[in-house]
Formats: C-alpha cells, sequence, structure tokens
C-alpha cells in the first residue's frame, strides 16, 4: 500500500491538508503526518516523529510555513533517511528544502523525484542548483499561482477573516 505523509503546522493551511489527505485516502493510501509544532492534531491521521516520516514514506508532501523549525528541513541529512524510491512534494515555503542537497540526493539516486512550485529564491534565479537535473523524470518544477486568482484571494479572505 503507498504511504503519504503530509508535513504541516497552521491551522490555515488546515484545509488544504484535509484535502489532499483526504484525496490520498480515497486513492487507499495509508496517510501519516509530522508537524513541527507538535501542536496540530489530526484523529483521522496517525501523528509520527520525524525520523518516522522519512524512513516509511514513499511520498513525502510538504504544506508547512517558513520558519526556524522549517527552514532547511529537508537537507543532506533528511534525504539520507528517506527511501531511494521516496518522492519529495514542496508546496510549503522553498527555503523548507534545501536545493543543493536535493539536487545532491537525485543526482546520487537517493530520491526517485521531486515535484517543486516554491524556490529558496524567487524569482527563481538563473544559476539554481535544480538546473542541473535535466531529467523530467527527477524533477518537475510549476511557479507557485495558486493564490494568484482573485476567487481564490476572496476565498481565503472569507475563511480566515
Amino acid at each position: 500500500m503507498l504511504q503519504i505523509v503530509l508535513l504541516y503546522k497552521q491551522l490555515v493551511l488546515k484545509l488544504q491538508f484535509l484535502t489532499v489527505a483526504e484525496i490520498a485516502t480515497a486513492f487507499g493510501c495509508q496517510v501519516q503526518y509530522y508537524s513541527t509544532s507538535g501542536k496540530n492534531n489530526q484523529q483521522n491521521y496517525q501523528q509520527v516523529d520525524f525520523d518516522t516520516l522519512l524512513e516509511s514514506s514513499d511520498i513525502i508532501s510538504i504544506h508547512a510555513p517558513l520558519n526556524s523549525q522549517t527552514e532547511n528541513l529537508f537537507d543532506q541529512s533528511a534525504f539520507a533517511k528517506m527511501k531511494d524510491s521516496a518522492y519529495l512534494i514542496n508546496v510549503g515555503r522553498g527555503k523548507i528544502v534545501n536545493e543543493a542537497d536535493l539536487v545532491e540526493a537525485l543526482k546520487e539516486h537517493r530520491l526517485a523525484g521531486a515535484g517543486l512550485d516554491v524556490f529558496e529564491n524567487e524569482p527563481f534565479c538563473c544559476n539554481s542548483p535544480l538546473l542541473e537535473i535535466k531529467d523530467a523524470t527527477k524533477l518537475i518544477m510549476t511557479p507557485h499561482i495558486a493564490w494568484a486568482p482573485i476567487e481564490t484571494r476572496n476565498r481565503v479572505i472569507e475563511e480566515v477573516c
């Protein structure tokens, strides 16, 4: 059974988390999560420590803010603990993932692949180490535009305020 893990922190992101978790569950995935603050409790899903998350996950989907607990959370040490068949998805904040370390992990086949729509430097830099990965089956990069439509921004204001 495919196992999907979600990393998240803020209540504002809870709606996004639940949507991803519910979709994964509908596809028969076992969902577990790690909370950097330890304050979040999703009763429908198993909470695990960070090492367990890294060692047992087939897919890690990051939905977290950038703060002192999350900055460079995914670095060389974290990638070394992950399955070589695992995929990393970052839709949280760019600096949660150390891009140079991610590139090395992908080059050394310590990860199967990654999908990013946020980057360490935005706008994206022409000297990013991510550009060293030429294999589109290893790395997919898209612009972070989920908040662009006015309808999305209005919905967030209505739900949060």
